[in-house]
């Protein structure tokens, strides 16, 4: 009967309210799509939160969730995969250490092609039109109160000054100062600067701490047509040089069948994988995943003007197309006619990527905190493949016995 758009923390406080008090008339609540009489009422998407209301946010009473000691315990990343116990869940698919996603803010100043969450999308959606930061003392308070809980590790995937970084180099200080000791992911956003990665390491010097880059492409040319914050291969091989010469790792991020991809561009994605290999013992993981089509992202608003075609156009496109049993990894929502030589539907354009991936970009590794060079990967995807298959067969031969 009521479904709260964009952001939504203190609208629904207020519908709540509203409704204990057998309130009718619901059209103050802002951000609310509403059921009256038959009708479907659209209130103004006005609640966008401010500093002083992020900061007013709880972001760590874990007692709310029913069983949170196992969410903290056991769900992290980089994958949790059915059918496997959360004990094996742990020990074989995450990075074996309790992982707390760390609110630090909201917006972003930039807008990726592939993105629903950049600047234009945001402001789309939820109706944010500028990048805001919760304070300082309040995003130290949740990591006090998650480390209390049992939490290691936290992930950061809030940066959009990649080239202004005094707000984390306060938030590091801070952290040295208190004396905490956790472990970090961050996910930067464009390439770090040297101070960063100097503050980086003093404040996470544990050996599950890094620094993730997302160089999505090996061409110059369809990064800068892709990323928000694009940079040259030259930058970015400078970057991982100051981040192996202070003792950081880190993990890089690629993707491939992208807008205005051709096969050229395919190789030197290839080839700048197989440089760094050599190059940089630091990072522990090259991975390369395909991207789904994200309501609200440039491809999906205008997708004639990317070559792209997609079936889905509208919510409930989404909501079927990924209540099936679709895989994140290989199933994108879109296709592109003439990424391939010859005709190709959505089906034949899934399934090219996908031996494109398992030949050039496997990175499957016995340690999920490492990746391995495609050759390995795709043994090491044989061998697991053949003990589901037996495990599977063992199942059926004793549920008939």
């Amino acid at each position: 009967d009521g479904i709260i758009r964009g952001e939504a923390e203190a609208p629904i406080l207020e519908l709540a309210n509203a409704l204990l008090q057998g309130k009718e008339d619901l059209f103050s609540i802002p951000n609310l799509t509403w059921r009256r009489k038959g009708r479907i009422l659209i209130n103004p998407l006005s609640y966008v939160a401010s500093e002083k209301e992020l900061n007013e946010l709880t972001f760590t009473n874990f007692p709310l969730l029913k069983n949170h000691p196992t969410y903290i315990r056991y769900i992290g990343q980089p994958f949790y995969v059915k059918g496997v116990s959360k004990e094996k869940n742990f020990w074989m698919y995450s990075l074996k250490s309790p992982i707390y996603h760390l609110t630090v803010g909201r917006g972003c100043p930039v807008q990726c092609t592939w993105c629903g969450g950049g600047r234009s999308s945001l402001e789309t959606i939820t109706g944010r039109k500028e990048v805001t930061f919760r304070g300082v003392e309040n995003v130290l308070q949740s990591i006090r109160e998650a480390v209390s809980y049992g939490y290691e590790t936290f992930h950061i995937c809030f940066d959009p000054y990649p080239h202004r970084p005094e707000y984390f180099l306060e938030l590091f200080s801070r952290i040295r100062e208190e004396k905490i000791r956790m472990e970090c992911f961050f996910e930067s956003f464009g390439l770090p600067t040297i101070d960063f990665i100097k503050s980086f390491k003093e404040t996470f010097p544990g050996p599950k701490s890094l620094i993730a880059l997302s160089p999505d492409v090996g061409s110059e040319q369809m990064r800068k047509i892709h990323k928000g914050y694009a940079y040259s291969n030259q930058a970015l091989l400078e970057s991982l040089d100051q981040l192996k010469a202070n003792g950081v790792f880190c993990d890089l991020f690629f993707t491939l069948g992208v807008p205005f991809e051709k096969e050229a561009d395919v190789q030197q994605t290839i080839r700048l994988q197989k440089m760094i290999r050599g190059r940089y013992s630091n990072v522990r993981g090259i991975r390369t995943f395909t991207i789904e089509m994200e309501p609200g992202s440039r491809w999906h608003l205008d997708p004639e003007e990317y070559g792209v075609k997609t079936s889905l156009n509208h919510f409930m496109d989404f909501y079927h197309y990924h209540s099936g049993d679709k895989s994140a990894f290989s199933s994108l929502g879109y296709w592109i006619p003439d990424y391939f030589d010859g005709e190709i539907d959505a089906k034949g354009f899934e399934e090219a990527l996908q031996r494109i991936k398992c030949r050039h970009f496997c990175f499957i590794h016995p340690e999920a905190r490492k990746s391995s060079t495609p050759f390995w990967g795709r043994r090491l995807c044989d061998l697991s493949s053949l003990f589901w298959k037996v495990k599977g067969f063992a199942s059926s031969h004793k549920s008939k016995s």
